[in-house]
């Protein structure tokens, strides 16, 4: 993420097994080292964190719950 952080301040990333618009979360870099994370999982989520090894434990739960989650809906 820090390479592609690089060459823009918003990222979107998606699982690989999502669909029809599921699991999609914006990433902004909004500092020096703070992150901006959205997503939407019943209402929207959304937070800063100041790392960005916070901001991939973050995004790796919330790839699983939103996983879980979608898996019950089908």
């Amino acid at each position: 993420m820090q390479q592609m952080f690089k060459q823009t301040d918003t990222i979107y990333i998606k699982s690989r097994t999502g669909r029809k618009g599921f699991n999609i979360i914006q990433v902004r870099k909004v500092g020096r080292k703070t992150y901006e994370y959205k997503y939407f999982l019943k209402k929207l989520v959304h937070r800063r964190v100041t790392s960005i090894s916070k901001l991939t434990r973050v995004i790796r739960k919330a790839l699983k719950r939103k996983k879980s989650n979608h898996a019950s809906r089908n």
